[in-house]
């Protein structure tokens, strides 16, 4: 698929129209209010014969997650959940099949002190969690400071992708400067607006007019048809560009936990410490990471560690490369985790992908020390 769009490329520069030297990136766009929203729905299946197991273990999860932002200039808020259902079995001997759920919400909100900047803001989340694991319920809040900002450049990913498009079909009159490109991100980023407005029937046609309108007045498009509108709703609808994210935030707070089923602790204060950090790499790639450090501050301290790191190529229009390490420790316990998967998502359509990857686990400190590996096969549907 790279060589099929170097060879575009080429041909678009040898026609007149010089898509592949567009100084454009995802480092220009300027986001104004805009909304993110994903929703799962994803089957998964793992088994293998670890270290001296007597029988192949396994563990079959089907899990549903929804996930939203929203930004404007002054504030971000971000909500979601995830419900997880779980069968497994260990390799121990005569060991039988157990069944157990987790369920999970979500909520934090970022006001920045001055409106569109990148700077200083306070903030407020809460969280609630269960699992019939353990049938214990734990649920905290927590207020804060903290600095930097994360913003979602994927409109500005899809534009770029369309452009490519367009050129392929030989349909562009020039080369689209980046206030176009900027312009047709923000009708992108505008999805939602269009749907609440216009509502199923009439949206798309409102919201693809739009953006073909900006190309024309600006002199890009070569002429308004369906041609051009399908190769635009193509790109948008059939292909799942993967979620780019650019910049920093860092933050820290108080909280109050109010149930923690899982060690008996209530009403215990607690304080968190998060940074994250997101980069795209070049085109095709994204880098993100993000730690925790969080303690109560009860008679029980207890630190909790955890950094979530991945790394996510697009290799082709339908196939993309998902990596992911995460380290996870407790003091208390005295329990180092590393986590490291790797995996191929193709996506059979624009709501439906298949994947097919590799996990390996490493314990230390715990009564289970070593390496496991498995090979896992997972479904994935998009709700949203």
């Amino acid at each position: 698929m790279k060589k099929q769009m170097l060879v575009l490329s080429i041909a678009a520069a040898l026609g007149g129209i010089s898509v592949a030297k567009a100084e454009v990136t995802l480092f220009d766009y300027q986001e104004a209010s805009s909304a993110y929203e994903e929703a799962y729905v994803t089957g998964s299946l793992n088994a293998g014969k670890s270290r001296d197991d007597a029988q192949t273990q396994y563990n079959l999860n089907v899990t549903a997650n929804y996930d939203r932002v929203i930004s404007t200039p002054d504030r971000d808020f971000n909500f979601g959940g995830y419900v997880i259902g779980t069968v497994k079995r260990d390799g121990s001997k005569d060991a039988d099949p157990e069944d157990f759920y987790n369920i999970s919400a979500n909520a934090a909100v970022f006001n920045y002190f001055q409106p569109g900047s990148n700077g200083a803001f306070w903030y407020g989340s809460a969280e609630v969690q269960d699992t019939n694991e353990f049938d214990k319920l734990k649920s905290s809040a927590t207020v804060g400071l903290g600095y930097g900002r994360v913003v979602n450049a994927t409109p500005m990913a899809k534009a770029m992708r369309i452009v490519e498009e367009l050129a392929q079909r030989n349909l562009l009159a020039a080369k689209p400067s980046k206030s176009v490109y900027q312009e047709l991100a923000k009708l992108i980023s505008r999805e939602k607006e269009y749907l609440i407005r216009y509502r199923n029937n009439d949206y798309e046609a409102r919201w693809l007019g739009d953006m073909e309108a900006v190309l024309l007045n600006a002199g890009v498009l070569k002429k308004s048809g369906a041609i051009s509108t399908l190769s635009m709703r193509d790109v948008l609808f059939n292909e799942n560009i993967i979620t780019r994210k650019i910049g920093w935030r860092v933050r820290a707070g108080v909280g109050y936990q109010f149930s923690n089923g899982y060690d008996g602790n209530n009403g215990d204060p607690s304080l968190e410490v998060v940074g994250e950090y997101h980069m795209p790499v070049g085109r095709y790639a994204q880098f993100s990471d993000e730690a925790t450090l969080s303690t109560t501050l009860g008679d029980n301290k207890v630190f909790l560690f955890d950094n979530d790191l991945s790394y996510s190529y697009e290799v082709g229009d339908s196939l993309d490369w998902v990596n992911g390490w995460k380290l996870s420790y407790n003091d208390d316990k005295e329990i180092t985790q590393n986590t490291l998967t790797s995996e191929m998502v193709y996506e059979l359509n624009s709501s439906l992908d298949l994947a097919s990857g590799i996990t390996v686990t490493n314990y230390d400190g715990s009564e289970k020390d070593g390496t496991d590996t498995s090979f896992h096969t997972s479904v994935r549907y998009r709700l949203r």
